[in-house]
């Protein structure tokens, strides 16, 4: 439900109404009760940081020889400006609500300006999702990451109905260079990484990009201001509950390695090294002795 006032709804303007009520009340002169613009930058002020009006401050004390607050009636002076300018400030900013930082990438909820940094300490939209294709800078959230490989890096997007995943020519594979492929499955997404660790050395690993994101969001901006429901935290390695397993072919297509089940870790341990971290990741990977080939990946739950 809509009103005339450019299309805004009708709760979300009562709202508006209601915060600017509030503001007018914290900054208006307890004397004539107006919004004077003197009230924004009081020059005098009482202990206890109550002001007034220019003009009704002249007036009060033109008419009185002592100089008492017209709200509390302690003494004035304007030693105590810089308090008073603080609480007028504080009472403002307390009934101001802010969006998210991270509105953009879909967090529509709304806070008080004190609730603001801890909200986006813990905020689920935080993008602290990593490309880990190599030179690449992007990071976002999880639901905008195959958008962005889909459309920047086509040819390492891979969408899967079945769980087996054929890699072909590691021969092009180069020393301390990355194969990296998005693999979109029918259980979430996984980075396929190949990385050359000798001329006849290559490691091989599966890493589950987490989901940190609710699984309903809210679709509208939240005018109401409720409190934000707890969501459950970001998906951790220590809480995968899938495995993979590698065959190796050579060239002639002939079986010449196959592992045991091995763990899917998480894509935040190569996220450290895309960050600059020195986290060593080479023990979330299978080796194999080989130099041309494919390797074949399969997962499962």
């Amino acid at each position: 439900m809509t009103d005339s006032t450019g299309g805004i709804p009708t709760d979300a303007w009562t709202e508006i109404e209601a915060i600017s009520d509030q503001v007018r009340r914290a900054l208006e002169c307890p004397v004539c009760l107006m919004l004077s613009p003197d009230m924004a930058c009081p020059y005098v002020a009482c202990q206890n940081g109550h002001t007034a009006c220019r003009s009704c401050l002249h007036e009060l004390w033109n008419s009185n020889s002592t100089h008492h607050c017209p709200t509390c009636r302690s003494p004035m002076d304007t030693s105590t400006l810089s308090m008073a300018t603080v609480i007028l400030l504080t009472e403002v900013l307390a009934t101001v609500r802010l969006a998210c930082t991270y509105r953009e990438f879909g967090c529509n909820q709304m806070y008080y300006v004190r609730d603001v940094p801890d909200h986006e300490r813990t905020c689920v939209y935080k993008p602290n999702t990593y490309c880990l294709v190599a030179a690449c800078q992007w990071v976002g959230t999880y639901d905008q990451l195959h958008e962005h490989v889909g459309c920047m890096h086509p040819d390492v997007y891979i969408k899967k109905t079945t769980n087996i995943l054929s890699v072909d020519n590691i021969k092009l594979i180069e020393s301390n260079r990355r194969r990296t492929l998005l693999v979109l499955s029918s259980v979430g997404m996984f980075w396929v990484v190949l990385s050359r660790k000798s001329r006849f050395q290559l490691l091989a690993g599966m890493f589950i990009v987490e989901n940190s994101r609710p699984p309903e969001t809210v679709t509208e901006p939240n005018m109401a201001f409720t409190e934000e429901p707890e969501t459950p935290g970001p998906v951790t390695e220590s809480t995968q509950t899938y495995s993979y397993q590698l065959r190796w072919f050579d060239e002639k297509g002939r079986s010449r390695f196959r592992s045991k089940m091995t763990w899917v870790g998480s894509s935040s341990l190569l996220s450290e090294e895309i960050r600059g971290g020195n986290r060593d990741a080479s023990d979330s990977y299978t080796l194999i002795k080989s130099r041309s080939g494919s390797v074949e990946f399969r997962w499962f739950p």
